[in-house]
């Protein structure tokens, strides 16, 4: 019994490391939301399992802050009430040790990110909780969770370097666009006047 139980919250758990995954590849901020709030449910479940109140409470409320931030970006009343519900569940269940410390550190810096940031400097932002992330995990001496802020670290860089290249190509092709542009003026205006001389 106790051997399926165990294969249970694994079985969860990588369900939501591939969700958790796939929202990090996604190049659309609306679909890497939606993808992390499905992941924040497995991992509430996963933490739960495992009695980790601190961890499993704050990713229930995670499925909803993700929820809310599609439509409600940079509404700090909303902002302020998510804030106060992660210092709520780190007075309430943490154990003032460095680790909880660090648990609820990464939380609000993702619930800013969330909030006040998009695309390229939303993951950036990211990316620092998961190195907060990695040093929780590290010294929770946790090998499996150590591993996976490994994946996530290079996860997010990825996706960072493409959304960048990504950038730097539409740029090149809006200055492209305008110098074609700028040259098709010259052009017509070197013409116009051409024709405006010879009428006289």
């Amino acid at each position: 019994m106790f051997e399926y139980a165990n294969i249970t919250w694994e079985f969860v758990w990588m369900i939501a490391l591939v969700f958790n995954i796939i929202s990090y590849l996604e190049k659309n901020d609306k679909m890497m939301f939606i993808m992390l709030a499905i992941c924040s449910f497995f991992y509430w479940i996963h933490f739960l399992w495992l009695w980790l109140l601190t961890a499993s409470v704050i990713n229930f409320f995670d499925v909803f802050k993700n929820l809310a931030v599609i439509k409600h970006k940079k509404n700090i009343k909303l902002f302020s009430i998510f804030a106060i519900v992660y210092v709520i569940i780190w007075f309430e269940t943490g154990n003032w040790e460095i680790l909880s410390y660090l648990l609820t550190l990464w939380s609000i810096l993702s619930l800013f990110a969330a909030f006040y940031f998009r695309w390229i400097s939303l993951r950036i932002v990211y990316l620092i909780v998961t190195f907060i992330y990695f040093f929780y995990s590290f010294a929770w001496n946790s090998i499996s969770w150590t591993l996976t802020s490994l994946v996530f670290i290079i996860t997010l860089s990825s996706s960072i370097y493409v959304l960048y290249r990504r950038r730097w190509f539409w740029w090149k092709v809006r200055y492209c666009k305008y110098l074609l542009h700028r040259k098709w003026i010259r052009l017509f205006a070197s013409r116009h006047r051409r024709l405006k001389f010879l009428r006289y």
